[in-house]
């Protein structure tokens, strides 16, 4: 995301909102799954969709069916993803080799 903002911020021309997302979404099963993979640790983090309804009421929608957004304007404004699959990334940001 820092890389996109940066992107944004250094090219000339462009203005307006822009989708800070990845054109290759995740459930958060998926994130967790892979986060876990990469610390090498094990997954158990799961939260019951129940307790993020109580805890955020009507923006729960948001967190359990995702927003469907895609990066559109920012990538017809020429901004290329570094990573193409979140393990690669999930690596590199938290500077874990591949095992």
């Amino acid at each position: 995301m820092v890389h996109g903002i940066y992107y944004l911020l250094t090219t000339n021309g462009l203005s307006g909102p822009f989708n800070m997302v990845s054109p290759y979404p995740v459930h958060n099963e998926q994130f967790i799954a892979s986060l876990a993979e990469v610390l090498d640790r094990p997954a158990v983090i799961r939260t019951p969709a129940a307790a993020i309804r109580l805890l955020l009421g009507e923006s729960a929608a948001l967190v359990l069916g995702g927003q469907r957004a895609i990066p559109k304007r920012l990538e017809e404004a020429g901004f290329a993803f570094r990573y193409f699959e979140l393990e690669e990334a999930l690596r590199n940001v938290l500077n874990k080799p591949v095992a």
